[in-house]
């Protein structure tokens, strides 16, 4: 088993060259723009390319006056949009010049994966043990309050007012309902939380009266809880709270039997907010903010192309009561400080990443972001307008591009196929078997394996997380339309609202476009006409337009005719630039040509069977999600190209679950005191590893730098996950056997776990 996608990545290199002829200082010595479209090389190129672009499987440019029909002009003619090329050859040249990985979006993706404890589960919850019997309850690390906009314009702030939370069983909720005359609620079937709201009416009160059995403790490790958590039962003459209603992500049903409560069942309760006994407000920062916005929003959880920006159903429901003066009930967890590091509008909501994209980068080579080395030629070609610096926001680094390629229009008259309708789901950069590189010490490998076999996954929330590199579609033998998903019980499902219609134009089409160039060095030429012929690789093809991951767009480029001139009145050889283009490339990079970056691109390139590049399989009406299933059996997207080096299976000692004091210890020392998320960094001491701290563990007395201690290794991660055992603290009590006659409850599975 392995995992498939129709697109693979060029690996990141450790170094970015910047050519010498576009460093370029003012006269204040700073980094500025160089004058190359005003001072001539001394052997500098200008003139015309005449490009030709064949499709060799049906191609679709989308359309400005209809996006079902191809892009066309104003008399009739269809073509390829000039931007379009220009993307297209930008980005080899980027790869094949060493150039920075930059232009790409700096997001923090969020998480919510129940599957794995060590990113998502260990922030979310925790096991509690009674100081008195040494029993575990596991409890949640999450806080409620009511989300709150204070000011306008640039002096808007947002606050949390801390409140206590309870949950509340469906079986009551439902008695509730038909008490107030709601009708048809059904909390447990699968559905939003507007829907929810909507099925309860607005003039129905939503304030309930009800007993609280207060279960949480006031601190829990280092962190201390603003919020009380216990379980609510309707009941008059109580505590007096609001109702509060949750998404259900899959459906639950009253009548399950065979089981403990909860256990292994789908979600099976909402939420009373009630007001806390002492008041208290807490600051979101604005950067917090931002982050639920992001993962909250159509961008952040990619999906619906067309509408990135707008806010998923949930947010958009509570933003608009917000911007009404209402209060919008929020889940939050705390750093141990007490500020909010988090929050989101479920108690298992979507966790943003430690790590953005650029901080990302930035553990393969800080060159990537830093300009102080100057231009790299993909820039000095193509032109940039990107910030020079961010520690210098009130300067840019603009510089327009040397190269304009015009429309490519189809050389004869041409008709658009039979309309095509499929499903163009864009593929999520939160994933991380695919977008994290995941084999020590070598590119496209598999994660890790601790003792067990368990995969030990990188991801954006590891230190040591790099991304994979630059994204390219395969390019395929011919295009195909996978089957649609099935619902429950095999019904078809109506996919008119994600499904896209198109009319490509025919495998065969020609087009032709004229690229200008003004005063290139015979290098820069060499590197576009590299980018162009990829490399003269002769079964390497370009993929252009929409519905790449269908096969649709494998495209031929060649150049049919030039006129250019020197600056002497000369004729360059355009195979003599190429070569020109290679000789200052591997004075850099030595070994170029058979360097992983050269040897993938070109890989990908090449055209492939789409059975075999295929997307993974969700489908519900067969319970079948490859996603999930790979992660399990711990795979990730291998590369096109063997790239030599092997993954590690990384020995940690063996473990009877989560916070046993199993043998095997480290000794390590504090290197730093608090991450974003409140744990603390220390290096194993003669290794050199680093280790992680996390603010939910039981915290050492002193966390200054260079303190030592001993500890158990959790997970032997990149940071390694570290658990302190205070010498100081009593041994817990056995827990309690499960042979017959203990009073272990029937279908008790001897894990801790934590239900939503």
């Amino acid at each position: 088993m392995a995992i498939t996608a129709p697109y693979g990545f060029v690996p990141l290199s450790d170094k970015v060259v910047c050519p010498d002829w576009l460093k370029y200082q003012d006269k204040d010595g700073k980094l500025a723009s160089p004058p190359i479209h005003d001072v001539p090389f001394e052997d500098g190129l200008c003139g015309t390319l005449e490009l030709e672009i064949t499709a060799e499987t049906p191609i679709f440019m989308r359309g400005t006056e209809d996006p079902e029909l191809p892009f066309q002009l104003k008399d009739g003619r269809y073509a390829i949009p000039g931007t379009a090329l220009r993307g297209a050859l930008r980005n080899i040249v980027e790869i094949a010049s060493f150039s920075r990985f930059i232009r790409v979006n700096n997001h923090r993706y969020a998480v919510r994966d129940l599957n794995n404890r060590h990113l998502y589960g260990q922030y979310m919850a925790d096991i509690v043990r009674d100081p008195r019997t040494g029993k575990g309850e596991p409890m949640p690390l999450v806080n409620a309050g009511w989300l709150i906009r204070e000011g306008e314009g640039d002096e808007v702030t947002y606050k949390i007012e801390v409140c206590d939370f309870a949950k509340i069983e469906y079986r009551a909720l439902m008695d509730l309902a038909r008490e107030r005359g709601v009708r048809n609620f059904r909390p447990g079937e699968k559905q939003s939380s507007v829907n929810k709201y909507n099925t309860w009416g607005e003039h129905i009160s939503l304030e309930i009266e009800a007993s609280v059995t207060w279960k949480r403790p006031e601190t829990i490790g280092r962190r201390k809880m603003p919020s009380k958590f216990g379980v609510a039962k309707p009941m008059l003459r109580q505590e007096k709270g609001t109702l509060v209603m949750t998404g259900q992500p899959s459906r639950w049903t009253p009548d399950q039997t065979g089981k403990r409560a909860g256990a292994g069942n789908a979600k099976h309760h909402d939420f009373v907010f009630f007001p806390a006994k002492q008041k208290q407000t807490l600051l979101v920062p604005i950067q917090t903010f931002q982050d639920f916005e992001f993962a909250h929003s159509n961008r952040g959880q990619q999906n619906n192309l067309g509408r990135s920006q707008e806010p998923n159903e949930e947010w958009k429901f509570w933003r608009n009561k917000m911007e009404k003066e209402e209060k919008v009930p929020v889940f939050f967890l705390t750093m141990p400080d007490g500020r909010v590091g988090s929050f989101g509008l479920a108690m298992m909501y979507r966790l943003p990443y430690e790590h953005s994209i650029h901080e990302a980068i930035s553990n393969v080579a800080r060159e990537h972001l830093d300009r102080d080395k100057g231009l790299d030629l993909a820039e000095g070609i193509f032109g940039t307008g990107e910030d020079k610096e961010q520690r210098d926001r009130e300067r840019t680094l603009a510089l327009k591009g040397r190269v304009g390629i015009s429309h490519a229009l189809a050389t004869s008259p041409t008709k658009p196929e039979r309309a095509v309708s499929a499903v163009l789901g864009a593929p999520k950069a939160s994933y991380y078997p695919n977008y994290v590189e995941q084999g020590p010490g070598t590119y496209g490998g598999q994660p890790a394996q601790d003792s067990r076999g368990n995969a030990v996954y990188q991801t954006w929330m590891d230190r040591s997380g790099a991304p994979r590199g630059w994204k390219r579609y395969r390019t395929m033998t011919e295009t195909y339309n996978p089957p649609p998903p099935s619902g429950g019980g095999g019904r078809q499902l109506d996919l008119s609202n994600v499904a896209t219609r198109f009319q490509p134009l025919p495998a065969g089409t020609k087009f032709v476009a004229l690229i200008d160039i003004h005063n290139l060095k015979p290098e820069e030429l060499g590197a576009l006409v590299w980018a162009i012929e990829l490399g003269g690789d002769e079964k390497a093809r370009h993929t252009l337009g929409m519905a790449r991951p269908l096969g649709f767009g494998r495209s031929r480029m060649r150049l049919i005719s030039h006129d250019l001139d020197d600056m002497r009145g000369g004729k360059p050889d355009l195979q003599a630039c190429r070569n020109a283009f290679e000789e200052w490339i591997t004075g850099d990079i030595r070994d170029w040509k058979s360097s992983p970056q050269i040897k993938e691109l070109l890989a990908l390139a090449h055209p492939v069977s789409p059975n075999k590049v295929r997307y993974q399989r969700l489908d519900p009406g067969q319970r079948l999600n490859e996603f999930v299933d790979a992660k399990k059996n711990g795979l990730a997207l291998p590369s096109v190209v063997n790239h030599g080096g092997s993954t590690t299976r990384v020995v940690v000692p063996p473990q009877t679950g989560r916070g046993s004091s199993t043998a095997g210890t480290v000794r390590a020392k504090v290197i730093e005191k608090t991450t974003k998320k409140g744990g603390v960094m220390f290096e194993i001491v003669g290794t050199g590893e680093e280790g992680i701290l996390h603010p939910t563990s039981q915290q050492p007395p002193d966390l200054n730098p260079g303190a030592e201690y001993e500890f158990t290794v959790m997970a032997r991660a990149k940071p390694v996950s570290l658990k302190w055992l205070d010498p100081s603290a009593p041994p817990p009590s056995p827990a309690k056997s499960s042979k017959p006659g203990s009073n272990r409850k029937p279908g008790h599975r001897g894990k801790p776990g934590f239900r939503r």
